[in-house]
C-alpha cells in the first residue's frame, strides 16, 4: 500500500523481473544458453532488457537517477542475492555469486561432455542435460526456487481495447491470457462480482448477462473491464504448471480500481479462499503461490483485518472453533500474511509489525480530517 506514485508498481515490476531471470534462462534454445554460461554475456544480456522495461529519462540540468536494488531468496544454507546497481541506464551493473558459480559449474560441463558440442549436440540430450541443471537447483533451495511469477499490470482494460498503448508486462499479460480457455476451470462464482459470465467463443472472451445477453468484454463497464482479467486467471489457477518453476508469485497490481465498495469485500475474499484452496492442495502444505497485491482502497484494509481476526480467534480460542468457522468470511494465519506502505520518499513502513491488524496512521489521519470537517459543518447547522 501507498500513495499515487510512491514506487509500489515499480516494487513489483522489479520482483518480476528478478524472479523471470532463471526460468528465462533454462527456456532458451541451445545456442542462446550455451551464450549466457558466460556470465558477461549473462550480465549484458540482463542490462539490455533492464534498460528496456525500465526507462531513464532525465532533462540536462538534473543530475542522473541513482538506483540501487537487492533481490533475496534464501532457502537453508543457499541464498540467491543479485544487486542491481547504476545511474543512467547504460552503466547498469549486475552482481550475482551464487549466480556467477552456477554459470561456471554448467560451463565446465558443456565443456568437458564431447556429446554437448556445438557439432555432435542432440536436441534431447542437451533437453535432459539442462533439465538436470534445474532439479539440482530446485533441491538446493528444497524445491522452493526457481519461481514463476505471473503479473497482472495495473491499467489491464487497456488490454480489452484497440490502443496502441505499448507496456511490457501489458504485453506479457496479454499474451497468456490467449492460453487460459484450455485450462480445466475451478468454478469460482465470479458472476457474483462480475455481474455476468465469462464466455469463451471464437478466439474471444464475451460478458453474458443474467438474461442472455452477450457482449464482448472489451464493451463492459470500466469495472467489469479491470476485474475480469483477474478473475480469468484466479478461475484457471492451480490448473497449469510450468516447466521451469514449480512455486509461483502472482502479482496484481490496483487490486481495487473501478470497484464498487461491497465488490471489494468479495473480489478480496475470494482471492484469499483461492489461496487457502491452492495452500491445501498443495502437497507440503506450503503455499503453491505467493500472492503480491498493490492497494489504495480501506475497505479492503478492513476486510483483511477481519479475516486476521478470525485467523487469531481460530488459534486462541479452539473450544469454540466450530462457531467461529460459522462466520461467512475466510480466515488468514497471521504467518500467512505481511504489509508493507511505501511512502512518498521511497521509504518502506511494516504496517503489521503487531500481528493483530493492519495499521496505516495516514489513513488513520485521514478519517480524522474528514470528520472533523464534518464536525465543523455540523457547528454551523447548530448556530445557524
Amino acid at each position: 500500500m501507498g500513495e499515487m506514485a510512491a514506487g509500489k508498481s515499480l516494487c513489483l515490476k522489479l520482483l518480476k523481473f528478478f524472479e523471470d531471470i532463471i526460468p528465462d534462462l533454462f527456456c532458451l534454445p541451445y545456442s542462446s544458453f550455451y551464450n549466457n554460461l558466460n556470465i558477461d554475456n549473462m550480465y549484458n544480456n540482463l542490462k539490455n532488457k533492464f534498460c528496456n522495461i525500465f526507462y531513464f529519462y532525465r532533462s540536462n540540468d538534473k543530475k542522473p537517477i541513482q538506483y540501487n536494488v537487492t533481490y533475496t531468496f534464501s532457502s537453508k544454507k543457499n541464498n540467491f542475492i543479485m544487486n542491481i546497481s547504476g545511474s543512467t541506464g547504460m552503466d547498469t551493473e549486475f552482481k550475482c555469486d551464487y549466480l556467477e558459480k552456477m554459470l561456471d559449474k554448467w560451463k565446465q560441463k558443456f565443456y568437458n561432455d564431447e556429446n554437448l558440442k556445438p557439432e555432435s549436440v542432440s536436441v534431447e540430450y542437451f533437453l535432459d542435460v539442462k533439465h538436470k541443471f534445474y532439479r539440482d537447483m530446485l533441491k538446493e533451495f528444497r524445491y522452493l526456487f526457481p519461481l514463476k511469477t505471473i503479473f497482472i499490470p495495473a491499467s489491464r482494460a487497456v488490454l480489452l481495447s484497440s490502443s496502441s498503448y505499448n507496456d511490457e508486462y501489458l504485453s506479457d499479460y496479454s499474451f497468456f491470457l490467449r492460453f487460459l480457455p484450455r485450462y480445466k476451470s475451478n468454478e469460482l462464482p465470479t458472476d457474483k462480482i462480475l455481474k455476468a459470465k465469462i464466455v469463451y467463443n471464437d478466439d474471444s472472451y464475451l460478458l453474458e448477462s443474467a438474461d442472455g445477453r452477450r457482449i464482448s468484454l472489451g464493451l463492459g463497464s470500466s469495472g467489469q473491464q479491470e476485474i475480469a482479467t483477474i478473475l480469468l486467471l484466479l478461475d484457471k489457477l492451480g490448473n497449469f504448471d510450468y516447466t521451469y518453476g514449480i512455486k509461483k508469485s502472482l502479482i496484481i497490481d490496483g487490486l481495487s480500481a473501478h470497484i464498487f465498495p461491497t465488490d471489494q469485500k468479495e473480489f478480496i475474499e475470494l482471492i484469499v479462499n483461492v489461496y487457502k484452496k491452492l495452500k491445501e492442495k498443495d502437497k507440503d502444505k506450503t503455499p503453491q503461490t505467493r500472492f503480491f497485491i498493490t492497494i489504495h482502497s480501506p475497505i479492503i484494509l478492513d476486510c483483511l483485518n477481519n479475516m486476521l481476526k478470525k485467523g487469531i480467534l481460530l488459534i486462541n480460542h479452539k473450544d469454540i472453533r466450530n462457531d467461529i468457522e460459522k462466520l461467512d468470511i475466510p480466515s488468514l494465519h497471521p504467518n500467512e500474511f505481511s504489509a508493507i506502505f511505501i511512502k512518498q520518499d521511497g521509504s518502506m513502513q511494516d504496517i503489521f509489525a503487531t500481528e493483530e491488524k493492519i495499521e496505516v496512521k495516514e489513513i488513520t489521519e485521514l478519517f480524522k480530517k474528514i470528520d472533523d470537517d464534518k464536525q465543523k459543518l455540523s457547528e454551523f447547522d447548530k448556530k445557524y
